[in-house]
């Protein structure tokens, strides 16, 4: 609980939570079922369509997909 309190008192504050809305969903929904490729998640594709609607183009991720999709990640991977 002590790692939940920090999360939510230090953390949480500095947040900015945007809420999905169904057309975002189901847009994502619709890339997902269309790419033909593995690797890719809900979550991903979601990702994408908010990031590009609040015209964001860096990432903090660990995974390329975000590079494959135009998007700076940090930390750059090697």
């Amino acid at each position: 609980m002590e790692a939940v309190n920090a999360f939510i008192h230090s953390v949480m504050p500095v947040l900015q939570i945007y809420w999905v809305e169904p057309p975002e969903h189901d847009a994502a929904l619709q890339q997902l079922s269309t790419t033909g490729r593995r690797g890719f998640s809900l979550v991903d594709f979601t990702s994408f369509i908010v990031m590009r609607r609040l015209g964001l183009t860096t990432a903090f991720c660990y995974d390329s997909d975000f590079a494959t999709q135009g998007f700076s990640i940090i930390p750059q991977q090697v």
